[in-house]
């Protein structure tokens, strides 16, 4: 099994969880067009097809490996995978009822794909092209779901206790091949051989959920930067687009307890536990229909 089918398998298997099922409940019920962006092999838009059984579900990923997996698990009639911008874009146009962004977003603003003359890796402008993209894909009362990274500082400075013998030595592979934004000023300090403490809350996020994923996954996340907003600064950033958001949290996701709690203990300065950094953020928004229309041609593609 190679490394990005191996990262897959991995995706797939944690389509169970809360977080990813909830996006079902705030689909409009007579959806009649849904696009899955970023559907990757396809195993949430399975559920989605599903669970609308008489909905058209669309399925798109630019990544042609992944679709043809999609196209080989999944047999519902009422799903159409593509990798093709035009298929899934042109054909129904300003007709999507809900579309559907699963940990997609932090891949939209971490890769440098050179697409639409936005090269740099990193970038805000990317996600605001990508969202006033598809908003204009968006029905006259479409919804916009997300499931993405998400900042949290609430405990800083925090430490990490290292469970297995390796956990520095992964540490400093981070330091050195994490490819996100610099976080200046931040400073870890060795506390023991298996004891750090950092003076940002957010770095150490970034850096024990890429350490969970092991080292089958770690060539690709740590190109990502899993965080960009915290869930105030995004509520107001999709405002600002012209969204209108309906519902919204932060949180960490459970799995993340089992895994991490394998391989570290997380505490504050004074060695008292506290909880896991946020990992996900949930966002419900509608279409604000005044909103001005940009250029769909311009949408910046997974």
């Amino acid at each position: 099994m190679d490394n990005l089918t191996q990262y897959l398998d991995r995706m797939a298997k944690s389509t169970g969880e809360t977080s990813k099922n909830r996006l079902l409940d705030f689909i409009p019920k007579d959806a009649k067009y849904i696009l899955d962006f970023g559907c990757a092999d396809g195993f949430l838009t399975e559920k989605i097809a599903k669970a609308f059984p008489h909905a058209t579900i669309i399925g798109y990923d630019k990544d042609e490996t992944r679709i043809k997996l999609a196209k080989d698990y999944h047999k519902q009639l009422n799903i159409i995978f593509t990798s093709s911008f035009w298929d899934a874009f042109n054909y129904y146009s300003d007709a999507f009822d809900a579309i559907i962004l699963s940990s997609v977003l932090h891949e939209v603003f971490s890769y440098d794909d050179n697409i639409y003359h936005i090269p740099s890796p990193f970038s805000y402008e990317r996600l605001d092209t990508t969202l006033s993209s598809l908003k204009d894909y968006l029905s006259q009362h479409g919804r916009l779901l997300i499931r993405d990274g998400v900042k949290d500082n609430r405990y800083t400075p925090v430490r990490i206790h290292f469970k297995e013998a390796d956990g520095p030595e992964w540490l400093d592979r981070f330091k050195n091949e994490f490819k996100g934004l610099p976080y200046e000023g931040v400073i870890i300090t060795k506390i023991n051989d298996m004891t750090y403490e950092f003076s940002s809350e957010d770095y150490a996020r970034e850096f024990m959920y890429t350490y969970t994923w092991g080292a089958e996954s770690w060539y690709r996340e740590i190109q990502e930067q899993l965080g960009y907003y915290n869930e105030k600064e995004y509520v107001a950033y999709l405002e600002d687009l012209g969204f209108t958001v309906v519902n919204h949290s932060a949180f960490t996701e459970l799995g993340y307890y089992y895994y991490l709690g394998k391989k570290l203990d997380f505490t504050d300065k004074d060695n008292n536990p506290i909880d896991l950094p946020y990992s996900t953020i949930f966002i419900v928004a509608n279409k604000n229909i005044t909103s001005i229309t940009s250029n769909p041609e311009e949408i910046c593609l997974r």
